[in-house]
């Protein structure tokens, strides 16, 4: 069978996801990815892939400016639409038999278009398809809105979680968090360090783990550079994988996938989640209703403290955690097979 798969070029974990699920599918199929930025750099790995412009979020010090993102990818549309035009072309001469997106809306709308059978594979519809607690109603219909236009009426979609509310819609299931082969073959330990994993600068933060004299391996961006305390690392998958299961507790935004591999190693988390991304805000929710860490709009020197404190309580907790990706993948087949 034909696949064409589009993958979302916004951070690393649609990317990390996918690579899963496309080695596993590629093994019956045959695969053509659609990605952009960072994305189309970690899966090009595998063959037939096309890079392509991406829709992102603009952000500042943690927060989402939906104004400033809204101008930002209209003034990239016309090399959007060149690349959609691309895409549907050689899609009506070399068919594919089914499309799955992963929160990527060039494959959606050519679904849309050509009438081919697609499969929504992302965990941002756990805000659009289940009941779940709203904090801004403002922000809430704004997020619907936002991932509804990026996958248009998929025939189902499977949604990826660690949590699991009511669902809403008939043609949707929850299955759990995909896990990277690289983070499934650690074995962990009670290290003596904090893994600190931030999308955005938060030099503040990591002052109050060098005062605290907390001694911290950190990736992402900082201005600071390393010192007794901190050590500052370029992201590297084998080295980040490693280093997540040799620490005793994590600090990081909200995203899925991050927060997933470390519930997955039994690591309590303390997390930031970006401010105005409910699905980020909704993670921190549920992470600290199950007991699995801490969530904070702004982390100081007491928070940190809290959260140290409380670690064997959040360890208790976290032995209950079970992920396999051995359910997603049955569950995946199934569905296709039920779509085409």
């Amino acid at each position: 069978m034909k696949i064409l798969y589009g993958v979302n070029g916004e951070g690393m974990g649609h990317a990390m996801r996918s690579a899963e699920i496309i080695k596993n599918l590629s093994k019956d199929h045959e695969i053509k990815i659609i990605a952009g930025g960072k994305a189309a750099d970690y899966l090009k790995k595998f063959n037939n892939l096309k890079k392509v412009n991406y829709l992102s979020f603009v952000t500042k010090n943690g927060k989402i400016y939906y104004f400033k993102t809204a101008l930002f990818n209209l003034l990239q549309s016309p090399i959007l639409i060149c690349n959609f035009f691309s895409i549907l072309i050689k899609s009506i001469f070399n068919r594919p038999n089914l499309i799955i997106t992963d929160f990527e809306p060039l494959t959606s709308y050519t679904s849309l278009i050509l009438r081919i059978p697609l499969i929504s594979f992302d965990n941002q519809h756990i805000v659009t398809d289940t009941q779940i607690p709203v904090k801004n109603p403002f922000a809430l219909s704004l997020y619907k809105t936002t991932v509804s236009l990026m996958t248009p009426f998929p025939k189902k979609k499977v949604i990826t979680t660690f949590f699991y509310p009511k669902l809403l819609k008939k043609n949707s299931v929850l299955v759990p968090p995909v896990i990277r082969e690289i983070i499934a073959k650690q074995k962990p330990r009670n290290g003596k360090h904090l893994l600190v994993y931030l999308g955005m600068k938060n030099d503040s933060l990591l002052s109050s783990l060098n005062n605290l004299k907390i001694h911290c391996i950190v990736y992402g961006k900082t201005s600071l550079k390393s010192s007794k305390y901190l050590k500052m690392k370029k992201f590297d998958e084998y080295a980040f994988a490693a280093d997540l299961a040799n620490s005793k507790a994590v600090i990081c935004n909200a995203g899925l996938t991050t927060l997933t591999e470390s519930l997955y190693l039994k690591k309590p988390i303390l997390c930031i989640p970006l401010k105005g991304q409910v699905e980020q805000e909704l993670n921190a929710y549920y992470l600290k209703k199950y007991n699995y860490g801490l969530s904070t709009d702004k982390i100081n020197s007491q928070t940190i403290k809290k959260f140290l404190n409380a670690l064997s309580k959040y360890k208790a907790e976290l032995r209950k955690v079970n992920f396999s990706n051995i359910q997603i993948l049955q569950a995946l087949k199934k569905i296709i097979s039920q779509v085409t």
